[in-house]
């Protein structure tokens, strides 16, 4: 992904449950995320989450309901100026907007 989307800057892998230690390695390595998303992505080890230091643009991760208080502040501590939890609602899995009249019009059309 790194070398195939090296200007991304928002990465929202929430509800992924195959994110492993290994993804969260190569995902350290995009340079110039600043939002990353991984809530509810249970299945990332607690200790992963410090490779995500090696990410000098990152500023916003979101893990909204994987781990307790206490990796919270351990996070907070060990990404400086990287805010947590800021945005509690995921745009993964939500319907787009935009151009819903032709949508719409499309669907009654069909009957």
């Amino acid at each position: 992904m790194a070398s195939r989307c090296p200007g991304l800057v928002e990465l929202d892998l929430s509800d992924a449950q195959s994110i492993r230690m290994m993804s969260i390695e190569a995902i350290s390595h995009l340079a110039h995320v600043q939002h990353l998303g991984l809530s509810r992505c249970y299945s990332v080890e607690a200790e992963s989450y410090e490779l995500l230091s090696n990410m000098k643009a990152l500023r916003f991760l979101d893990i909204f309901s994987i781990y307790k208080d206490e990796l919270v502040d351990l996070l907070t501590a060990l990404l400086p100026g990287v805010r947590l939890n800021q945005y509690p609602f995921s745009s993964v899995a939500r319907p787009t907007v935009g151009r819903s009249e032709e949508h719409t019009s499309e669907l009654q059309s069909h009957h």
